[in-house]
């Protein structure tokens, strides 16, 4: 992959096999693509930290389960789901409204 450019003028080579150039690809469970855009990622995030907590509704409406058990949770679950490799997005004006 080539990333600000979506193809080489070159070809890699490599024993005598030709490597095919690609536009995006899975790294460590997040998608990185060619012009570094994260809005599919940071889209996909949103909905499984959206998942986390509606697996949770029965806990969030209970009221046998104290605030702070209920906060550790959103912050282990939820917010782990959300945040994962967040440290390197490349955030849009209409990413930034996304998340904030």
């Amino acid at each position: 992959m080539v990333f600000g450019k979506e193809s080489l003028a070159n070809k890699v080579e490599i024993d005598g096999m030709q490597i095919d150039n690609i536009t995006e690809f899975v790294y460590l469970g997040s998608p990185l693509t060619w012009d570094n855009d994260c809005s599919k990622e940071i889209k996909r995030r949103l909905n499984k930290a959206m998942g986390a907590m509606d697996g949770f509704s029965t806990i969030w409406k209970s009221k046998h389960v104290s605030i702070q058990v209920q906060l550790k949770l959103l912050y282990v679950y939820v917010f782990s789901e959300l945040l994962y490799a967040s440290e390197t997005w490349i955030l849009k004006n209409l990413d930034r409204l996304l998340v904030f």
